[in-house]
């Protein structure tokens, strides 16, 4: 029985662990190129202007942006 609550244990901790690679690895932004056709539209998120087409911008990997 206390073999199987360690396995448990184990297993659990490593599943945990690979959850969080990617942010530790990929860091917890991401830049995302914005374009338009034509160019120089203007890039709005969330209420705050970013700049105009083409750009680069750069947002938390878990968010949600309008």
């Amino acid at each position: 029985m206390k073999q199987r609550l360690a396995q448990f244990v184990v297993i659990a901790i490593c599943i945990r662990l690979a959850v969080g690679c990617a942010t530790i690895i990929h860091g917890s932004s991401q830049d995302i190129d914005i374009s338009s056709a034509p160019d120089q539209a203007e890039v709005w998120i969330d209420g705050a202007r970013m700049g105009t087409t083409p750009t680069k911008v750069s947002l938390k990997r878990n968010g949600t942006f309008l």
